[in-house]
């Protein structure tokens, strides 16, 4: 293959990657606790006739910006936001332990306490399942608190389990949650806050600026690419002239 062409078509497949990633980005920017995605490149020499002073790339979009969102105060006693490092733990799509940093929690029905449709886990890995309750409490360090329904006294009945792990042992999953490559277990240095939400950390303007750049790169490929098989063609008739 022409090098011209290969490099140039390389090029234009890294910039609709790029347009995914940020696109991706971009439509979660109201998400709660949703961390942007970053792109990796890594450069790759090309060998064999005609190659060797070729470079390439090989794109890889699992990068994370784990860079803490804003805390937003809501005054709802379920919503919670992780106060530093350290995630939620829940159960991801496949129901195994999984973690997050969406802190919006509902309870079901049957009291179950749930983010995104996910169980959010005690600090033994079992679902957090809520009694009737007339009042409810939930401290910096995960501990439910309620007061039954009909008054009395203030009983513990779970504590949420909050971890710290090393950031490159997460991977992230098609789910939004993190997976780690490792058992977690709870860290009691982990401080969330009831009451507040955590943003996503996506800056849209950021992301609508490296869109259009990538697809303004994508059309200086295409254009490489045109250019190329010009050429090619030009040498095409070259040859044959002289045949």
């Amino acid at each position: 293959m022409n090098p011209i062409l290969y490099t140039a078509a390389g090029s234009a497949n890294k910039a609709i990657l790029s347009q995914h990633v940020r696109s991706n980005n971009m439509a979660n920017s109201n998400t709660t606790g949703f961390k942007a995605v970053l792109e990796r490149s890594t450069p790759i020499f090309r060998g064999g006739d005609g190659f060797e002073t070729s470079t390439t790339s090989r794109s890889n979009s699992t990068g994370v910006d784990f860079s803490a969102g804003e805390l937003t105060r809501t005054g709802r006693a379920l919503d919670l936001a992780i106060n530093g490092n350290g995630f939620f733990a829940v159960l991801d799509d496949q129901g195994n332990e999984s973690y997050t940093r969406a802190g919006n929690v509902t309870a079901s029905k049957n009291g179950t306490l749930m983010v995104n449709n996910r169980d959010v886990l005690d600090e033994n890995g079992a679902p957090i399942v809520l009694p009737i309750y007339q009042d409810l409490n939930i401290s910096e360090k995960g501990i439910v608190n309620i007061v039954p329904n009909g008054g009395g006294a203030s009983v513990t009945v779970a504590k949420v389990k909050l971890v710290n792990p090393s950031l490159e042992n997460l991977t992230l999953n098609k789910g939004g949650t993190f997976d780690s490559n490792v058992p977690l277990e709870s860290d009691s240095s982990v401080i969330m806050a009831s009451g507040y939400l955590e943003s996503s950390n996506v800056s849209p303007i950021t992301e609508m600026m490296a869109v259009m750049m990538s697809t303004r790169q994508y059309e200086i490929q295409v254009k490489m690419m045109k250019a190329a098989d010009k050429l090619a063609a030009s040498g095409n008739q070259l040859v044959s002239a002289r045949g």
